[in-house]
């Protein structure tokens, strides 16, 4: 947790497009996530969502909501572009 504050301050519109982005990756690659990182994707869309209910031009999310979405996002992103070989690949010796 980050030791400066409990929560991220994020305008509403860039949570808005940070939350479409998830909602897309979700709906366009649930089939190849998996259903443990499919279900944490939907959770963490809900909580996000949730922040959104302040209806104001900057929202506060909470520091573990943040790091579950980036979480999330890193495991999903792994899996679609099967980065462990993209990794390999780039920083391996040859």
């Amino acid at each position: 947790m980050c030791p400066f504050s409990e929560k991220t301050p994020m305008k509403y519109d860039q949570l808005k497009s940070c939350i479409d982005a998830l909602k897309a990756l979700h709906q366009n690659k649930h089939q190849e996530l998996g259903t443990r990182v499919s279900e944490e994707l939907k959770a963490v869309v809900q909580e996000l969502e949730d922040c959104l209910q302040e209806r104001t031009d900057e929202v506060e999310v909470p520091h573990r909501v943040s790091q579950r979405a980036l979480l999330v996002l890193a495991q999903g992103l792994s899996i679609v572009t099967n980065l462990a070989t993209l990794v390999h690949l780039l920083f391996s010796s040859q």
